[in-house]
């Protein structure tokens, strides 16, 4: 079965119902599978679906996506948490659960009905997502038994496909598919950007799943996938450190803790609302935008006669601040930080 060309084929089966069929050896799956594998625009009916009017057969079918193939988890941390009820959520059959924490297994199962307890080698599905950390993608893989029907995912943002050499190498069809999201009990999926990177039949799977979550699809290059991860991190983790740090200076003047953490997040969201409206250059303020130098002494002599450890983070992201509202037009380029700042203004530039 090929479409060797770029029209759209749609091909129609009359058949038992799905949900009756044994998924492991009836080969007229195996067909639609393998048609799907080949870009061809599925439908099905069952007899069920026939019916006469007058002389004429009415026949009821419905496209087939990829929302009825079997899907199975590898690892059963905060991401496969959100993902695997998401997708049950959203009509997906997840069947197989394994970890190498049998009870994280054990509770993710008992969330979502119909899908079962695995050993790895016995996970049973047409699409394997493995939500292990990265450096377990590659032992993970090579102890699945792929065949050249399934469909091998991991999740990992900065890592490359070649973690899933093995499975390619068994005739598999490997891809990676990360949601740009920090996952806790909190996180919805809605709105999330989810990074696609796969050959051309997995990506359109993997460009619906994301859809059918409310999610937005993007390709990543390959060779700058860290960079995008590095994007991410920044922009969760490392906000959670910048937050951190804002709370060390203020608890540093004998003010609560709980207060600060208050006044703070209070004026973190003021200020991602207001990039969200105006963008970032418009919500940026301070001295750094005022060209204060004053103000900014001030806080260099008591950052680092108390919190000397925070001043180079001070400093780094007051010159990455200086850049951005230079090169925006929204500072004074005149106004010369070099006595403040021990880092020249140039070793910041972008290329």
């Amino acid at each position: 079965m090929k479409n060797r060309s770029n029209r759209k084929i749609s091909v129609l089966f009359q058949m038992d119902k799905l949900d009756s069929l044994n998924h492991a050896t009836d080969s007229t799956l195996a067909i639609i599978k393998e048609g799907m594998r080949q870009k061809f625009e599925i439908w099905v009916g069952s007899p069920y679906d026939i019916s006469l009017k007058g002389t004429k057969a009415n026949i009821t079918a419905h496209k087939l996506s990829d929302i009825n193939f079997r899907i199975g988890f590898i690892g059963a941390g905060r991401l496969a948490q959100i993902l695997a009820p998401a997708l049950h959520d959203k009509g997906y059959l997840i069947t197989s659960i394994s970890s190498r924490s049998h009870s994280s297994a054990v509770a993710l199962s008992e969330r979502i009905p119909g899908s079962c307890v695995s050993e790895i080698k016995d996970v049973d599905a047409d699409l394997i997502f493995i939500t292990t950390s990265d450096s377990a993608i590659s032992e993970v893989a090579s102890n699945v038994y792929w065949n050249s029907r399934q469909y091998a995912v991991h999740c990992s943002g900065a890592s490359s496909l070649e973690k899933l050499d093995y499975a390619k190498r068994m005739g598999a069809s490997v891809g990676s598919w990360h949601p740009y999201q920090t996952f806790n009990k909190f996180t919805s999926l809605e709105g999330v950007t989810f990074g696609i990177q796969a050959e051309v039949s997995l990506t359109e799977i993997l460009r619906e799943m994301t859809l059918n979550l409310g999610g937005i699809p993007i390709e990543i290059p390959s060779d700058l996938r860290p960079l995008y991860h590095a994007s991410s991190v920044m922009s969760c983790g490392y906000l959670a450190t910048l937050i951190y740090s804002a709370a060390l200076l203020w608890t540093s003047t004998g003010l609560s803790e709980e207060k600060g953490f208050n006044a703070i997040l209070k004026i973190a969201r003021s200020t991602l609302d207001a990039i969200e409206e105006l963008g970032v250059p418009s919500a940026m303020t301070g001295p750094i935008i005022r060209g204060d130098k004053g103000t900014v002494n001030l806080h260099k002599d008591l950052i680092e006669r108390h919190l000397p450890s925070l001043w180079p983070f001070y400093e780094q992201i007051s010159l990455l601040s200086v850049m951005i509202a230079q090169e925006n037009g929204i500072s004074d380029s005149n106004v010369d930080w070099s006595d403040i700042f021990r880092i020249g203004q140039e070793e910041l530039q972008c290329d």
